[in-house]
């Protein structure tokens, strides 16, 4: 990861002029608009709901306001009010190092797009990243938290990168896994993890069957042969990270830590996301600018410590292993090569 790559962590950013989509809602198979709009420092990421009496459609995109179920997060109010389907949007404003929009919809869930943050992440480029001025903070886990259910786990634990390791089931085609490290950053996240698609959503964004957007549930068939239309031989998997920014994204400010896990979800991170945060212990608030100077303890020296439980030997995605059958280059430490399939180095 280059030293540019966590530039972005140091002082919080804006979008320049609106930017607005037009999709399908997941959920009610209604056409949706929405536009994400320039605001001040210190603002942070809000939704509004232009179509509910007014004063009664913001909705704060925090930790204590949302609930995750097995397709997304869904924000709620103090009015009573509910805005679905924000997973996909959260993760590219996490991604891209946006940290204060307001969003305004017109409906009660967020358009889908082509069920990746591929859409978003093009519109936000287009309309423009400004760096407000404003000093950046950051989260700093200082001590592992974890959550485990039915055999599926999830951990935080310190690092001096906002990193993610995940294993996943129910794969492609061939019964086994996938296992991927990813460490954050806006060129990395564009080219590998935004692209990425939810399993059993068509090219248009409808829902051909009702999964879990982590593929908790079996997936539609894709025999990963010409023409099957996914990006990546191992999108279920990428997708997986997608979310899981999304959901960490919930803490308000960039994490700097190590996420892990085996077969994640909503719930589960969120569930991990609440132990983290009621544990003020755990975790420390410091500015981005002093993340050099903040003590972080050294990662785990090799990847076998993870522990990912899935059929395929975890390699991190810069190792040769895993990058050369999956004929990538680099979602981890390099900023040269394509996204999923080719070789543009």
């Amino acid at each position: 990861m280059s030293n540019h790559e966590v530039q972005y962590l140091h002082v919080q950013q804006a979008v320049t002029v609106p930017a607005a989509f037009v999709g399908v809602g997941r959920y009610t198979n209604r056409r949706i608009t929405m536009q994400v709009l320039p605001v001040g420092a210190d603002h942070g990421i809000h939704f509004v709901r232009c179509d509910l009496p007014e004063g009664e459609g913001r909705f704060a995109a925090t930790w204590d306001r949302a609930q995750a179920d097995p397709s997304g997060i869904t924000l709620h109010n103090p009015y009573g009010h509910r805005l679905a389907g924000t997973e996909c949007l959260l993760a590219a404003l996490h991604g891209l190092g946006i940290d204060n929009a307001d969003v305004i919809v017109d409906g009660p869930e967020l358009p889908v797009m082509d069920g990746s943050a591929l859409s978003f992440v093009s519109g936000l480029i287009k309309s423009g990243i400004v760096a407000t001025g404003v000093a950046r903070d950051v989260i700093v886990v200082r001590r592992t938290v974890r959550v485990e259910r039915d055999g599926d786990w999830a951990a935080l634990m310190p690092d001096y990168l906002p990193r993610l390791s995940l294993g996943t089931v129910c794969p492609p085609r061939d019964g086994d896994g996938h296992c991927l490290s990813f460490c954050l950053g806006p060129i990395a996240f564009t080219r590998d993890i935004a692209p990425a698609r939810a399993p059993g959503l068509s090219m248009g964004g409808v829902r051909q069957e009702s999964h879990d957007a982590y593929g908790d549930a079996r997936p539609v068939d894709r025999t990963g042969g010409e023409g099957d239309g996914r990006r990546f031989v191992d999108e279920q998997a990428r997708h997986a990270i997608l979310c899981t920014i999304a959901d960490l994204a919930l803490a308000g400010s960039a994490l700097i830590g190590h996420y892990r896990s085996n077969r994640p979800g909503h719930a589960l991170n969120s569930e991990l996301l609440r132990l983290l945060m009621h544990d003020s212990t755990a975790w420390q608030r410091v500015a981005g600018l002093d993340l050099l100077s903040a003590g972080f303890d050294e990662p785990a020296a090799t990847p076998s410590d993870i522990g990912l439980e899935a059929t395929e030997p975890y390699t991190d995605i810069e190792g040769v292993g895993l990058r050369d059958r999956l004929g990538l280059r680099g979602i981890v430490g390099r900023q040269t090569g394509g996204g999923g399939g080719g070789d543009n180095e």
